[in-house]
This record gives C-alpha cells, sequence and structure tokens, in this order.
C-alpha cells in the first residue's frame, strides 16, 4: 500500500536476472483491463437486482447485507478471475497449480476460472495454517465443490483442520510454521513471562487483551498482517511486543 515501498521492490525485481518473477497484471491484455472498469462500474447495478420483495425478517436482513457489504466489494476478485483463465492457457495439461489457501475471494475465483477452461490442470490448495471457528470462509462444504471454486485436493496440517464436506479431498500436509515446537526446550528456571498470540481478526485480539488486563507481565506477538499501532491503546506498561522465532 505504500507507494516507495513498492516502487523500491520494482527496482530489486527488475535487476534480478533470472526473470522469475510474474505480476498478475502483465498477464492481462487491455481488453480485459477495460472489463474491470465495466465491472467496477457495473457490479452495483447487478448486484440490487438481488434485492427482494421484504415479506419476512430474512428478506429485510438480506436486504440490508446488499446495502452493507458494497462498500467492502473489491476488483481485485474478477482481476485474479481473468488472471487464472489466462495462465489455464499457458498451462499444458497434466500440469499442478500448487497454492497456498485460506479460501478467500481472491483464490476461489482463481480456482473457479482454471477448472472451468482446463480441467486436466491438478490444483494443491496448501491450507498449512491453524483454522478457527470464526474464519468462516474457510471451511470448505458441498455447495463450494459444485461450484468449482475449491483447488483439487487441499493439503491440511492435522484431521482437526477438515472441513465438513464429503466432496472434497482432504489430505495431511506438513506443518512448515509450527516445526519448531515439537523440538522447543523450556528453561523452567527462568522468570516466567506469559505470552499471548493475537490472531488476524483484529477485534478479538483486542477483546483478548482486554480479557486479560490483569496480568502484570505479557510478551505479545502479533499477527503478520497487523500493526502495533492497532493494539497500542491496550498496551499495559510491563507490556512488550515480539517478534522472530521465539522457540
Amino acid at each position: 500500500k505504500n507507494p516507495f515501498k513498492f516502487y523500491k521492490l520494482l527496482r530489486i525485481l527488475n535487476n534480478d536476472k533470472r526473470n522469475k518473477f510474474l505480476f498478475e497484471y502483465e498477464l492481462l491484455r487491455i481488453s480485459e483491463i477495460l472489463k474491470i472498469a465495466a465491472f467496477i462500474l457495473t457490479y452495483p447495478i447487478k448486484q440490487f437486482n438481488l434485492i427482494q420483495k421484504e415479506n419476512s425478517r430474512l428478506d429485510n436482513l438480506f436486504n440490508y447485507e446488499l446495502f452493507d457489504v458494497l462498500p467492502n466489494t473489491h476488483f481485485e476478485a474478477y482481476t485474479r478471475y481473468l488472471s487464472g483463465k489466462n495462465i489455464s492457457k499457458m498451462l499444458s495439461s497434466n500440469s499442478k497449480v500448487i497454492s497456498w489457501q485460506e479460501f478467500q475471494n481472491l483464490e476461489k475465483t482463481f480456482y473457479k476460472a482454471i477448472r472451468e477452461s482446463n480441467n486436466k490442470i491438478i490444483i494443491y490448495g496448501c491450507e498449512l495454517l491453524i483454522k478457527y471457528e470464526l474464519y468462516l470462509s474457510m471451511h470448505i462444504t458441498d455447495t463450494d465443490a459444485d461450484l468449482l471454486i475449491t483447488p483439487h485436493k487441499t493439503l491440511l496440517n492435522g484431521k482437526y483442520n477438515y472441513s465438513n464436506s464429503d466432496k472434497h479431498n482432504f489430505i495431511n500436509g506438513v506443518s512448515f510454521r509450527y516445526k519448531d515446537i515439537f523440538r522447543f526446550i523450556n528453561d523452567y528456571n527462568s522468570e516466567k513471562t506469559l505470552l499471548v498470540l493475537l490472531g488476524y481478526d483484529v477485534i478479538e485480539s483486542q477483546n483478548l487483551l482486554k480479557t486479560i488486563e490483569h496480568v502484570s507481565r505479557l510478551e505479545i506477538k502479533l499477527h503478520p498482517a497487523t500493526k502495533e499501532k492497532l493494539f497500542d491503546s491496550y498496551k499495559k506498561v510491563n507490556w512488550n511486543y515480539v517478534y522472530g522465532d521465539l522457540y
């Protein structure tokens, strides 16, 4: 989001002679850029075609959500769909696509584009993180499988993370993030300090800090996608942020 950092990144990639980096917009033609512009202009109109006659409370809630979620609609998912279409044309049959997976809209549209364009390409989704119940979009359903918005196979780091879907293929994978947990040796003679691991959901993390505000000494490990300033007002005097490998 910082244009100066993005420019610095482009300079680094430009100096890499291996030329192994590809941005999704490099895959798009001018006609597809125009499609994205048309999507931005027409999506609200098409969405409001779904408005229901308010004969029940459920209809009222549905109509409210149509308006409420509109500001959160982004064109990036449609862009990823167009990129997936073009990638499927570049890959040969029986190719394998390995994708990091949190089952967000960006990934769903990418999977959809490839699966409906070339049914001989196999997609592996790597969901190698700890799933939690509040993250509803990560739970794959039979409907998702029917809509072709899932990979062909999802690699997980434990059976606990399996979703309740009989139509999707879940496989045990690896746990790169958590491998050092099983090598951890604790020094029980050292002074004990509690550690709290905050998640991606900022509000839930803030509520967690409020719940444990009675703790005198605390180390706070942030989620990589969040920043200190979101939690500074909840931080006590003897609380510290920690970074890096803690094992």
